[in-house]
């Protein structure tokens, strides 16, 4: 029975799998004040994506977030190519960030700034593939249908 539960436990943090859930978080800053609204909506035992909304009194703007833990470095490049359906789009990070975590592992992160037009695309796509490093990672329908729900919520369309 230990074995059936490992085996599971494997198998689900293998899967990419996560839940619908908005992180909120506001930050005090010397004259403009900026909240963020992210959702996770990729999960493995190595990396997650995510997309976010970061918002202040005067301006707002849409970004994609790759993170890395492990034992080495892997000097993510900051490109990004997303798959939504057949159309292909590119973003850079051309800073990704890069650090030693205490106990030696290390964290990589890129965070690349997306337009609406292209968020709005993921958000509608049937099929989604996000590359980054390596092979691409395939986002499953529900996994889409969480980026649709953020995009509802939290992008305003004009």
């Amino acid at each position: 029975m230990r074995k059936i539960l490992i085996i599971m436990f494997i198998v689900l943090c293998l899967c990419g799998c996560v839940s619908y859930s908005v992180e909120h978080k506001e930050y005090n800053s010397i004259g403009n004040n900026f909240t963020t609204d992210t959702i996770k909506v990729y999960e493995d035992i190595l990396y997650t994506l995510s997309f976010a909304k970061v918002s202040s009194i005067d301006s707002e703007y849409y970004s994609v977030i790759i993170e890395y833990v492990g034992s080495g470095w892997l000097f993510l490049g900051g490109d990004v190519t997303i798959q939504a359906d057949n159309r292909i789009i590119k973003i850079i990070d051309n800073k990704p960030y890069r650090i030693v975590l205490p106990g030696g592992d290390v964290k990589e992160i890129i965070r690349a700034t997306i337009d609406k037009n292209s968020l709005k695309a993921i958000a509608n796509s049937s099929t989604l593939r996000v590359q980054f490093f390596g092979s691409p990672i395939e986002i499953n329908g529900e996994q889409i249908e969480y980026i649709n729900r953020f995009y509802i919520e939290y992008v305003k369309d004009e």
